[in-house]
């Protein structure tokens, strides 16, 4: 069959020129509905936005709003009140915070955004109160609140997650005991040439990481956690035991006053009990810096760097 080929061409030709106008038309008509339809949605979210920002001026500067809000975090929540409560100021919050904790602990949908909430509080204020407020919630000793407090612990402080994770590794109850183990083997733990080692954060000596070595040992046991707990435990006592005895010695030794100490180093000892070494940094003489062995919260010896690990 022939077809002449040079005459479709021209008809599909002069289809297409027919065609491609009214198709870019639409395109650009379709293309103009949608930027209209986001522009709508924006100039409305703004609306929206400024009305409660209005609505949360006035639970502010209204002495009831706490307790009228702490009643509708009672019984089925709604989330969309959480999210306002997060716009709510500092002060307001940490009011209602018992509340949060007790929505938090539901697992009804609601847990992630009261971390939220709590997370939204300042750091540092959170890091000296926020045990206290979760403290008759961890005694409960349920397994899933255990895990949801050292979530949110994690958030805040390595120190306080580190912290409930060991008090759940004494636990009677053996879920709760497994939430400890969870933790501790998501932890890095690494090898050094004295032994195996963690890294831990002791706010009283300061924000940086310290390394805990337990000495000549090639696995986290349960004497290894408990040391660090009772280290956690008891660092403000730590601190100031340390102080004194180095204020000390650096003033019979160097005759010099005290200055600043970086911690960078707590040794343990498999074989002792309540014997660690605190390795310290010292300006003073950088080349040897100071060690300090501690057993049963008194100071038995210091020296040079090697009097910790000894």
């Amino acid at each position: 069959m022939w077809i002449d080929t040079v005459g479709l061409k021209c008809i599909l030709k002069n289809l297409l020129n027919y065609l491609t106008p009214s198709l870019w038309n639409m395109l650009e008509k379709n293309k103009m509905y949608e930027l209209n339809k986001i522009q709508n949605a924006i100039k409305e979210c703004i609306k929206l936005q400024d009305s409660m920002l209005d609505n949360i001026f006035l639970l502010v500067n209204s002495p009831k709003s706490v307790e009228l809000i702490r009643k509708d975090l009672t019984g089925v929540v709604n989330p969309l009140l959480l999210h306002v409560i997060k716009q709510l100021p500092e002060e307001m919050k940490v009011n209602l915070l018992p509340n949060i904790i007790e929505v938090m602990k539901n697992l009804d949908g609601n847990t992630k955004l009261c971390q939220d909430i709590i997370l939204s509080i300042d750091k540092n204020w959170l890091k000296k109160n926020i045990w206290l407020y979760t403290k008759d919630a961890i005694d409960d000793q349920d397994y899933q609140n255990i895990g949801i407090f050292i979530y949110l612990f994690k958030s805040i402080s390595e120190e306080l997650s580190n912290k409930l994770a060991l008090l759940a590794l004494k636990s009677n109850v053996e879920d709760v005991r497994e939430i400890g183990e969870m933790y501790f083997d998501k932890m890095a733990v690494y090898c050094e040439d004295d032994g195996i080692a963690v890294d831990i954060i002791l706010s009283c000596f300061g924000s940086q990481k310290i390394s805990v070595v337990y000495l000549e040992s090639e696995e986290c046991d349960e004497k290894m956690k408990t040391d660090i707990n009772f280290i956690i435990s008891h660092q403000i006592e730590l601190l100031h035991l340390i102080e004194q005895a180095t204020a000390s010695y650096i003033d019979k030794v160097y005759k010099k006053k005290l200055d600043k100490l970086t911690l960078i180093k707590i040794y343990l000892f498999p074989d002792v009990e309540y014997q660690y070494g605190f390795l310290f940094d010292w300006l003073g003489d950088i080349e040897h810096g100071i060690g300090v062995k501690i057993k049963n919260l008194k100071v038995e010896d210091i020296g040079g760097a090697e009097i910790a690990f000894l």
